[in-house]
């Protein structure tokens, strides 16, 4: 068998760029160290790794999409995510809809009217290799795979930032509840994140491919 990975673009001299390489690797280990650690602290420390973990990873996920896909890819990746994350958050937080009622703590740091800055780059740390995961799975209804694989992602987080008070829902409902609730409005708002970026990525872009084959 053999597994494919997305690899950066090679200069003019068809060899990939060290320091890109090296700037890509480096963001990406600490991003996986703050993760490895996060189960292993508690307290302030634990608040400031979570933190770190998603600025961290959002910009490994920046880097190589600039890498992988360049600089129109990347921007409108990152415009569209960062404001639609930002937009339907305010509404979710304000109306209740369509994540239910629930509301933000101050531990995730810098607000944006109750919306903690943090929460956006979380959107875009999990977007781009979903929608490469999606693309990868299926050429057709790429954007439903990826709301499907944010869907899953996101109800794997929630009871986590649940339990450590960075929100919480504003009614008795137990965690069952509120992921069942959630389910269809997660694929619905997670697929229409995919949909405007994904009208711009090219299937054809030059994109190298690594096979390690196993015996």
């Amino acid at each position: 068998m053999s597994l494919r990975q997305f690899y950066p673009r090679r200069n003019n001299r068809r060899q990939v760029s060290a320091r890109k390489l090296l700037a890509l690797y480096a963001t990406l280990t600490i991003a996986i160290g703050l993760q490895i650690s996060y189960p292993l602290i508690n307290g302030e420390s634990l608040r400031l790794v979570t933190i770190a973990t998603v600025y961290w990873a959002a910009a490994a996920m920046i880097i190589h999409a600039l890498l992988a896909y360049g600089i129109t890819y990347t921007s409108i990746f990152v415009s569209v995510t960062f404001f639609y994350a930002l937009t339907i958050e305010q509404i979710g937080s304000r109306t209740g809809w369509p994540f239910g009622h629930y509301q933000y703590s101050g531990s995730l740091g810098y607000q944006i009217y109750g919306v903690p800055l943090v929460v956006p780059f979380a959107w875009i740390m999990i977007a781009h290799p979903i929608l490469i995961a999606a693309r990868k799975v299926t050429k057709n209804w790429v954007f439903l795979y990826g709301g499907f694989g944010m869907m899953a992602w996101d109800l794997f987080l929630d009871p986590q930032m649940v339990d450590a008070e960075r929100w919480v829902y504003c009614n008795d409902m137990q965690i069952e509840q509120i992921l069942t609730m959630n389910l269809l409005h997660h694929v619905f708002n997670r697929s229409a994140n995919e949909v405007p970026y994904l009208l711009f990525y090219d299937s054809k872009s030059q994109i190298l491919h690594v096979a390690i084959h196993c015996n």
